[in-house]
């Protein structure tokens, strides 16, 4: 009896992990960015193309394989996010080609590489950011190595750098129109994931995939803001996070919800996405004490408030003319009231 129950739980212990597994490392769709896509198609083939046009073909693929490395850390996110995510690793990649062209023929050629690859690990392990950088350091450090080219020892690490740095232009290219529209999308998908995860049948697997999800969003919102320094994102993550540890709570135990909440949420989503302010209606609250915290955390993470702590006081100004000190020169007679 003990064999067959001690089987039982191997049984379902396993079974749970195969499914965690199966959650984990499916593939998962997402749309493709097709701005990225021409970029990537621009940056790669003219250069190869235009030296191949004037005669210098080894110098049009040094550009080329630059603009590769940074196709392959352009993240298509907030712009902050992509100026720290693309350049930061194309001066990496820079700094690895050279040192590998300086030391070949050298002593400390055999032992170059192994550091560098410590190096590598070391910056993996710091963040998303510093595994792209060590990627990129490793790759152009070898390339570098195995396509010499006449001349000095400068002049490969400034190509692939200059063929970084075009994509990397292009990248940051639609910021003066487009600035914050990828801080709003992230809003507005943790917005619309809040009000998924509140549905009735949210408790099923259907609303364990809705959970996931919004995770998801949220650690890319949180990633981005503090990567990029957004203040969008840094003035409404803290609501958005209550919010959404209350929704999943809520949508986990089955607990029913006021639907014209969840409606207001998308609504205010589609507001945020499109840049316009929230609306003036007040909130929907239902009958339960959770349709009012759920309501309470909505307006707090839409509409957040001033940060808590004491206001500054008047300052000191002068007896005279009544101008506050640091603000205007006064009368000049110094006597503070």
């Amino acid at each position: 009896m003990s064999t067959l129950r001690h089987g039982r739980h191997r049984t379902l212990r396993s079974g749970s992990l195969l499914r965690w597994v199966r959650q984990t490392c499916a593939p998962r769709r997402r749309p493709a960015v097709s701005a990225a896509a021409w970029r990537s198609l621009l940056a790669v083939t003219a250069p190869a193309g235009a030296g191949l046009l004037l005669g210098r073909p080894a110098e049009g693929v040094m550009v080329a394989l630059g603009a590769l490395s940074a196709v392959l850390t352009d993240v298509a996110t907030a712009y902050r996010h992509r100026a720290v995510t693309m350049l930061l690793p194309q001066l990496l990649g820079m700094a690895g080609a050279f040192a590998t062209l300086a030391a070949e023929g050298g002593p400390a050629a055999p032992y170059l590489l192994p550091g560098l690859g410590v190096v590598a690990g070391v910056l993996a392990c710091l963040s998303p950011e510093g595994s792209l950088g060590a990627m990129i350091l490793l790759m152009d450090a070898q390339v570098a190595l195995d396509l010499p080219l006449p001349g000095p020892l400068w002049r490969p690490p400034a190509l692939m750098l200059l063929g970084g740095l075009s994509v990397v232009a292009l990248a940051l290219a639609g910021r003066p129109f487009f600035r914050g529209r990828a801080e709003r999308a992230l809003l507005a998908q943790c917005l619309t994931g809040c009000a998924a995860v509140l549905e009735p049948d949210a408790a099923g697997p259907a609303g364990t995939a809705r959970r996931r999800g919004l995770h998801d969003a949220l650690e890319r919102a949180r990633h981005t803001g503090a990567v990029g320094g957004s203040a969008l994102l840094a003035r409404h993550l803290p609501g958005l996070l209550a919010l959404a540890e209350t929704a999943c709570s809520a949508g986990a135990r089955a607990l029913p919800s006021d639907g014209a909440l969840r409606g207001r949420l998308r609504a205010e989503a589609e507001r945020v996405a499109a840049n316009r302010p929230p609306l003036d209606a007040p909130w929907p609250s239902g009958p339960g004490p959770l349709d009012a915290r759920l309501a309470r955390a909505a307006r707090a993470a839409i509409v957040p408030g001033r940060p808590p702590g004491p206001r500054p006081g008047p300052r000191p100004g002068c007896r005279r003319c009544g101008a506050g000190y640091g603000y205007g020169a006064g009368c000049g007679s110094g006597r503070a009231g």
